[in-house]
This record gives structure tokens, C-alpha cells and sequence, in this order.
């Protein structure tokens, strides 16, 4: 099933994107999530595991970043095991490589949002 969602975001992407992932981390009782994070101070954007909803005042899911493959960071993370359910911002080549290792690897991605 393919499911796609418009954001309304007035003028300010980065401010309705955090806004709508922290309704997301909150509605689905998500313990950690996934995504690029810029925090202030910073000049480069990194890819972060954050564990509490608060620090996504610093996501920036639109952040120009290649510096790794974050599917193999989710796939790893996914074999060693995850408590509870978490969410990750990929991009849509990201998304591809991540099946195809959790395919290849028999990895399980049933925790992931």
C-alpha cells in the first residue's frame, strides 16, 4: 500500500514538518526516531537517533546530507534489536536500499514507522 500525505505548511516548512513529526511521535507512542538534525550552533547537519520528542526543535528532514547510507543505519539497528516502536526519515532511494538490505539480510522492519 502506498499512502501519501500533503503538509500544509504556510511559509514555513521546517516549522510544519517538525510540528507534524512530533504529533506523529506522539500518536503512535513512538520511543525514538531517526533523522537529520541540525542542532543549533552546529554548521553541519548530522543523522541522529533521538530518544526524547523535545529535541525535534533541531530535525531538519530537508537538510542536503549524504554523508552516510542512513538505510544501513536503520537496517543495523533494526537487527540489534529496538524497543518499541520508532521512526525513521528517509528519503525515497533511502527507502529502497533499506528494503532491499532487510530483504538480502532477513532483517525485520516490523518496529519502524
Amino acid at each position: 500500500m502506498n499512502t501519501q500525505w500533503f503538509l500544509k505548511t504556510s511559509g514555513d516548512a521546517l516549522g510544519r514538518s517538525r510540528a507534524f513529526l512530533g504529533a506523529l511521535w506522539q500518536s503512535a507512542g513512538l520511543t525514538g526516531m531517526l533523522l537529520p538534525v541540525l542542532p543549533e550552533g552546529d554548521h553541519a547537519p548530522h543523522v541522529e537517533f533521538l530518544r526524547e520528542a523535545r529535541r525535534l526543535a533541531e530535525a531538519d528532514p530537508f537538510a542536503p546530507l549524504m554523508t552516510s547510507n542512513r538505510a544501513r543505519d536503520v537496517a543495523e539497528r533494526a537487527r540489534t534489536g529496538l524497543e518499541g516502536p520508532v521512526g525513521a526519515v528517509l528519503r525515497p532511494c533511502e527507502i529502497r536500499a533499506l528494503l532491499a538490505v532487510a530483504r538480502r539480510r532477513s532483517i525485520p522492519l516490523d518496529s519502524y514507522l
